[in-house]
């Protein structure tokens, strides 16, 4: 055997004696544990608060004012006599009535219609704090109007009229300085919990603005209306005054009107609380209607 041949074979032998005393090397040795994978630490995410998408709208426009106009111009004559046990034609054209009224129109603006006397109003006694206010419809004509506003609803809106903020009564504790508004909170049919009377024992103001039905204006079987609960009715009258009410455009359904209330200052004599209300904000106490105008 050549030189070249045997010292390829050496070298192929050297490497056999390596690979068999690596392998003795590794039965020997204890089987070390895999290195240890640091733990990513899991970052608590914030939560994005919702932002509805804010609807397009012409400012100073009120469309559902508009539209309101409108379809009461196309009312039939009799609807006036829509509630009149005597109406001509009976049940069956008190159900063809009925049927004529909108129900889609105040899902998608609110369920009472601004007019500018009522936005005149609020502006008025600015800034505000809206509370239940839907899809912000009354909010977004104040805005429009320069007023400050903020509105909370406990819903969740893709679409808005205005920047609505998720949230209810609490709300109110860090906004103590606005005037509160309310407009058709609650909503019996979903809870008989009612919303207006848990704002108004978180209020510290001094304005409340209820928009809505009212005792006793109202054509429903209860005085106070389908707006806001009896009991929240009597704690508003009791720790506040009215100062304003005006009427609102209504449908032929509801009697609507727009009241302003401040709260009361309290007296003692003897073991007796009365409240005083200054001479300059007592309302009127004259109330008469067409029929009976003419004996005020």
């Amino acid at each position: 055997m050549d030189s070249n041949k045997k010292m390829m074979t050496m070298k192929k032998k050297k490497k056999k004696r390596k690979k068999s005393s690596a392998k003795a090397e590794q039965k020997n040795v204890p089987s070390m544990p895999p290195p240890l994978k640091k733990k990513k630490s899991k970052k608590t995410k914030k939560k994005k608060s919702h932002v509805p998408v804010v609807k397009d709208l012409k400012k100073g426009t009120n469309p559902f004012l508009t539209e309101y106009k409108k379809a009461i111009a196309k009312f039939p004559q009799d609807m006036d006599q829509f509630l009149d046990p005597n109406l001509k034609g009976g049940d069956i054209r008190r159900a063809l009535l009925f049927e004529m009224l909108p129900d889609e129109m105040p899902e998608r603006y609110a369920w009472a219609v601004p007019d500018d006397r009522a936005l005149k109003i609020i502006a008025h006694f600015g800034p505000v704090i809206e509370i239940a206010c839907g899809a912000g419809y009354w909010g977004r004509m104040l805005l429009d109007r320069g007023v400050d506003w903020i509105g909370y609803d406990t819903r969740q809106f893709d679409e808005a009229w205005a920047m609505v903020k998720v949230g209810g009564p609490a709300a109110l504790k860090d906004f103590p300085s606005r005037s509160l508004m309310l407009c058709y909170p609650d909503d019996f049919e979903e809870s008989m919990e009612s919303i207006a009377l848990t704002c108004l024992e978180e209020y510290a103001g001094d304005i409340v603005i209820h928009i809505g039905e009212m005792i006793p204006n109202t054509i429903m079987e209860n005085p106070w209306g389908k707006t806001t609960s009896s009991d929240f009715q009597l704690e508003l009258s009791h720790g506040f005054h009215k100062v304003i009410q005006v009427p609102l455009p209504s449908w032929p359904s509801s009697l609507d009107c727009l009241s302003v209330w401040k709260r009361s200052q309290r007296t003692k004599i003897d073991d007796m609380e009365l409240r005083y209300i200054p001479k300059n904000e007592r309302l009127d106490l004259v109330q008469v209607c067409s029929s009976t105008a003419h004996l005020a």
